[in-house]
C-alpha cells in the first residue's frame, strides 16, 4: 500500500473474517466498531476496551466491520476466488494438460461450526467457482480435527509419525504410531477456534474404500476413524492469546496512542503481529521481550513524560486510561516498557495468567468434557494428540506444557505430529480424495421433521393426563413425534415442484417425494427424488 493510499484512508484491512461466518456476517452497516473502510487497520485495537472484552469476535482481532455493502459470505467468496485462481495457475504450470473442471476442492471448517455456518461457507465457495452445477460433489468440507486425525492414522507414506511430548519438549527419537483400537483425542488449536474431538482407530483387513491414489491406498489397508464422542469447540485459538497481549500493550502505551498508531501505520501493525507470532511459537516460559515498532515508540514518547532515570512516568490520567483498557497494578508490574529502546518485557506470571492462561483454561475444560463424554460411551482415551493448525498455537511450548500436565493426570502420553502445521491441510487433501477414511460420526443433536398427523384417541389421552405437547408414538410408521420444551426450529427444506405437477394428482396432498436426509458426512444434506419420473428434485436447505 502506498503512503498516498494510506493517507487517503481508502482501504479496509480485514483479519479473521472467516470467524464471522459463525455469526451474523453482516456488512459494515451493522454498527460494529472493530474496523472501518476509512483507514482502520484492525479489530483488536481500534475499539474501546469494553467492546474488546464483550464481543468475542472483536476480542480475537476479527474485523467485524466489513467493506460497505458486503457480507462476510461475500468477503469469504472473494478470498476463495483469489485462492482458487492462484491454485489453478500453479497446477497448470506443473500439469499443462490438467482438466480444471475435474479438480475436487476441500475446504476445512472448525468442528464447532453449526450447519448454518457450513452452509455460508459452501455458498461462498459456490460463488468462488469451486462447485459446478454438473458436479456438486466437487467441493468437500472437512472438519479440521478429523483432517488432523486422518493424517496421523493414515497408511504410509503419507502418515505423519508422532513424537512423545515430555517436559523437555517433543522427543523425535521416540516415534509413536496409532494402532487399531486406539482412542485418540485430537486437540486442534487454530487461529480462532480450538476443537477437541475423540476418535477410535479401526483397521480392517478387507478394506472397503475405492478410488485411487494414496488416500485410497490408506483405505484399502482398512485404516478408518470412528467418532467416539461428540466433540466440543471453544473460541480459544491463538487469536485470543494475541488479543490478550494487545490489550496489555494498548493499556501500557495508552489507548489513544495505540489506536492512532494502528490507523496511521498498518504495515507496522502487521509486522508487530508477525513478530509476536514467531515469538509465541518459540517461547518456553520465563520472560519475553518484544520490540515495539519505531512509529509506535515515537508516538508514545511524544505523549509520555520521562523522569530523570530515563524510565517512563505515568501521570494520573494515563493510569486511569490504562485501567480502562483492562490494566491493573499487578499486571502493570509485569509489563515493563523501556522508553529509550521501545522494548517491552513481559513477566512469566503475566504470560501464564493474562496472555495464555484464559485460552488454555478453556481448552483444558473442553478436553475434560469430551473425555467424560467418551467414557460415557465406553471409550477410554489411550493416546492424546495436540495438533496444530496454520497460525501456530499448537506449536506453543506453553500450551504443550499445559496439555502435558493434563495428559499426565490422565495417565496417557501427549503426542505431536512431525509437522503439526501441515497436519490439517494434509488430512484435508486425503479426505477430499477419500471421504470414507472417516467411517462414522456422531450427530450433535436429535433431528426430526415438522409434520402434522390426524388427532387420535392417544393424543387426547396424553393431552388430558400430561398436557400438550408430549412425545407421541405413531405405530403406523414406528416414529415418535415430539414438540417438547427444547425442541427448536433449525432449518427449512424447500423442494422445487416440477412443471405440471398439479395435473398428475387429484388432491394437492397426494403429490409425494422420496426424501433422504443424510447425517454421516461432515455436513447434513437432503436429497429428494420424484418416484413418478425417477428424476432428482432440486432441494434447498435454509439453516437458521
Amino acid at each position: 500500500m502506498s503512503a498516498a493510499e494510506r493517507r487517503a484512508g481508502e482501504y479496509c484491512y480485514l483479519e479473521g473474517f472467516k470467524l464471522l461466518l459463525l455469526g451474523g456476517g453482516s456488512s459494515s452497516g451493522s454498527g460494529s466498531s472493530s474496523s472501518s473502510g476509512s483507514g482502520s487497520s484492525s479489530g483488536s485495537g481500534s475499539s474501546g476496551a469494553a467492546a474488546i472484552s464483550d464481543d468475542p469476535a472483536v476480542a480475537s482481532g476479527v474485523s467485524t466491520r466489513l467493506p460497505p455493502g458486503l457480507t462476510a459470505t461475500q468477503v469469504a467468496s472473494d478470498f476463495l476466488s483469489e485462492l482458487r485462481r492462484f491454485a489453478i495457475k500453479r497446477l497448470c504450470k506443473t500439469s499443462p494438460s490438467l482438466d480444471t473442471g475435474s479438480v475436487v476442492w476441500c475446504v476445512t471448517v472448525p468442528a464447532m461450526w453449526d450447519e448454518a455456518a457450513k452452509a455460508k461457507l459452501r455458498g461462498a465457495a459456490n460463488r468462488a467457482g469451486m462447485v459446478t452445477s454438473a458436479d456438486p460433489e466437487s467441493l468437500v468440507l472437512a472438519l479440521e480435527p478429523e483432517a488432523a486425525a486422518v493424517t496421523v492414522a493414515a497408511s504410509a507414506p503419507q502418515r505423519q509419525q508422532l513424537s512423545t511430548v515430555t517436559a523437555r519438549g517433543p522427543q523425535k527419537k521416540r516415534p509413536q504410531e496409532l494402532e487399531a483400537g486406539d482412542v485418540v483425542m485430537v486437540v486442534d488449536c487454530g487461529g480462532g477456534t480450538a476443537d477437541v474431538t475423540l476418535h477410535e482407530v479401526v483397521v480392517d483387513t478387507e478394506g472397503r474404500a475405492g478410488g485411487g491414489g494414496r488416500a485410497a491406498a490408506a483405505a484399502a489397508e482398512g485404516v478408518h476413524l470412528l467418532e467416539a464422542a461428540v466433540g466440543k469447540g471453544v473460541l480459544a485459538g491463538g487469536r485470543y492469546v494475541d488479543a490478550a497481549l494487545w490489550r496489555l500493550l494498548r493499556g501500557r502505551v495508552g489507548p489513544d496512542v495505540w489506536d492512532e498508531w494502528q490507523r496511521q501505520q498498518p504495515r507496522e501493525w502487521t509486522d508487530l503481529a508477525s513478530s509476536w507470532e514467531t515469538t509465541k511459537r518459540a517461547m518456553k516460559g520465563l520472560t519475553v521481550q518484544l520490540q515495539l515498532p519505531p512509529g509506535l515508540v515515537r508516538m508514545w514518547q511524544q505523549h509520555q513524560p520521562i523522569d530523570g532515570s530515563g524510565s517512563s512516568a505515568s501521570p494520573p490520567e494515563r493510569q486511569t486510561a490504562r485501567r480502562a483498557a483492562g490494566g491493573s497494578p499487578s499486571v502493570s508490574l509485569g509489563v515493563k516498557l523501556c522508553s529509550a529502546t521501545g522494548v517491552v518485557e513481559l513477566s512469566e506470571a503475566v504470560l501464564e495468567e493474562h496472555v495464555f492462561g484464559p485460552a488454555m483454561a478453556q481448552i483444558v475444560t473442553a478436553a475434560e468434557e469430551v473425555k467424560a463424554s467418551g467414557l460415557g460411551q465406553g471409550k477410554k482415551v489411550t493416546k492424546a494428540s495436540a495438533v496444530l493448525l496454520a497460525g501456530g498455537f499448537g506449536n506453543s511450548r506453553l500450551l504443550q506444557r499445559r496439555l502435558l500436565r493434563l495428559a499426565g493426570e490422565w495417565g496417557v502420553p501427549l503426542l505431536l505430529p512431525r509437522d503439526p502445521g501441515a497436519a490439517v491441510v494434509t488430512g484435508a487433501a486425503l479426505l477430499g480424495a477419500e471421504p470414507g477414511l472417516v467411517r462414522a460420526r456422531r450427530c450433535r443433536f436429535t433431528y426430526g421433521i415438522g409434520a402434522t398427523t390426524p388427532w387420535s384417541d392417544e393424543h387426547e389421552m396424553h393431552a388430558a393426563i400430561f398436557g400438550y405437547p408430549q412425545k407421541i408414538m405413531n405405530l403406523e410408521d414406528q416414529a415418535y413425534y415430539a414438540a417438547d420444551t427444547g425442541v427448536r426450529h433449525v432449518a427449512e427444506v424447500i423442494m422445487e415442484l416440477p412443471k405440471g405437477w398439479r395435473k398428475t394428482v387429484e388432491r394437492r396432498l397426494d403429490y409425494q417425494f422420496e426424501v433422504d436426509m443424510r447425517f454421516g458426512a461432515s455436513e447434513i444434506t437432503v436429497v429428494a427424488r420424484d418416484p413418478r419420473s425417477h428424476n432428482a428434485v432440486a432441494v434447498r436447505v435454509d439453516w437458521r
